[in-house]
């Protein structure tokens, strides 16, 4: 059964030994709304789950422990457990880690406004709710930490100050190289 309640087109062919990804992929959306809710709950869990040896597991979360042992936030910051803690690796012996103030799902009630005063279109919000929904999904929640496979599936935001707080961290040094929080537009 999908996130909405309807049943999926086809059922999935899920057989003993057969990863979670290769089980989820045979079941089609039949709309954008019920695409997002499935792989919204199913993609922080394949991404934590997927092809990951417990010794690589391991070896993240003491990288994640030792990284946020040194860091000293900058002024400004909120406190560590207020971020989304993220990271990845950035080349062979480098971590880049991006803490991010959650984002919070967009109130499609609130509508929005142009820059030109024009309210925009109920198809304009939804596409605002849905770009929210995928932004949320790619993130760690307050107080969580995740691991990506590539540095180019961090989250980021453009400006916000600290709201986006970037590390990078080398590993042979065991050293912090830079902690610094996002400008402002």
């Amino acid at each position: 059964m999908l996130c909405d309640g309807r049943r999926p087109r086809r059922k999935p062919r899920c057989r003993p030994g057969k990863s979670a990804a290769a089980c989820a992929l045979p079941i089609q959306a039949t709309s954008a709304k019920t695409y997002i809710m499935q792989w919204s709950g199913i993609l922080p869990l394949l991404i934590l789950t997927g092809a990951m040896s417990p010794d690589t597991a391991r070896r993240h979360e003491d990288l994640m422990n030792e990284i946020e042992k040194r860091i000293v936030l900058p002024p400004g910051a909120r406190p560590l457990s207020a971020y989304g803690r993220n990271y990845a690796f950035s080349g062979r012996d480098r971590v880049l880690a991006v803490y991010l103030i959650p984002e919070r799902r967009y109130d499609e009630r609130g509508g929005c406004v142009h820059g030109d005063g024009i309210a925009c279109t109920k198809q304009e919000v939804r596409a605002l709710v849905r770009e929210s929904d995928i932004l949320i999904a790619s993130q760690a929640a307050a107080g969580r930490r995740r691991w990506h496979e590539q540095a180019s599936s961090l989250p980021d935001i453009s400006d916000g100050g600290c709201t986006q707080i970037t590390i990078r961290y080398d590993m042979p040094r065991k050293r912090v190289l830079s902690v610094a929080c996002n400008g402002f537009a």
